[in-house]
């Protein structure tokens, strides 16, 4: 795998990003160009949006930007629970196997065995 970001060819802390056919450079707000290398005037600033994905970081750059031209958006992540277990601890006697259904538990019980935790000795039919 080749990568097209060394020597780093962005300029002015642009970050590199290596690409199959080449690189891209992901400019501060106040560069532009195939390097970064074209200062931005009011007069030719625009207002775009950048997104930088990282899938198999191979090297990391630190970046340090001015807090004003820094926003970060995070969206809301609801908080979650880990399901319950009503298998833990096991409440099948007798080496009853336990099965949790979610909401509730249920024994698969040996034949001699009976009841909602297998604690009951089955009666003989005869």
């Amino acid at each position: 795998v080749v990568d097209h970001c060394k020597p780093d060819p962005c300029l002015h802390s642009g970050w590199c990003v290596s690409t199959t056919n080449g690189y891209t450079c992901q400019c501060t707000s106040r560069y532009t160009g195939k390097n970064c290398q074209t200062y931005v005037t009011t007069s030719t600033a625009q207002s775009t949006t950048s997104w930088i994905k990282v899938t198999q970081p191979t090297s990391w750059k630190k970046i340090t930007l001015p807090t004003s031209w820094l926003k970060v958006t995070l969206p809301s992540i609801a908080p979650t629970t880990a399901p319950t277990d009503h298998c833990k601890p096991d409440p099948c006697k007798h080496s009853g196997w336990c099965i949790n259904n979610g909401s509730d538990y249920s024994c698969q019980c040996l034949s001699r065995y009976t009841g909602k935790n297998c604690e009951l000795l089955a009666s003989a039919s005869g």
